[in-house]
């Protein structure tokens, strides 16, 4: 049995239609399997980054970050010299990651992250 997929006129995944199913009017057909994630639109060819992952991605990241950033204030408070960066630089660091959320300028291109201090 064929297995083929459909999109809307906007890219969006309308669904997968078996041999003898008829699809909607006025969709699409695409020659790719269906997107890993329900909102990944269709780029005319191929599937777009999914929105929500990627946004998930990025709050995975910055959760991961702002315990290091506080560790590394607290290090070079305590005299700790193999530390890149200032107190200063990490307190930046950690409040650039606590403002790294949804609204922010760049969220969430990866690309835009907070730059750790060097």
């Amino acid at each position: 049995m064929t297995t083929k997929y459909f999109i809307n006129s906007d890219g969006r995944f309308v669904g997968a239609f078996g041999e003898g199913a008829e699809p909607p009017a006025g969709v699409i057909e695409v020659e790719s399997p269906p997107p890993i994630h329900a909102d990944q639109p269709w780029h005319f060819p191929g599937w777009g980054p999914s929105p929500s992952h990627t946004r998930k991605v990025e709050d995975e990241w910055r959760t991961a970050e702002m315990p290091i950033a506080r560790e590394n204030v607290t290090a070079i408070e305590f005299g700790d010299d193999s530390i890149s960066g200032t107190a200063a630089d990490w307190k930046a660091y950690w409040l650039a990651l606590r403002a790294w959320v949804e609204g922010a300028d760049g969220f969430p291109d990866a690309t835009h992250r907070p730059l750790k201090p060097t």
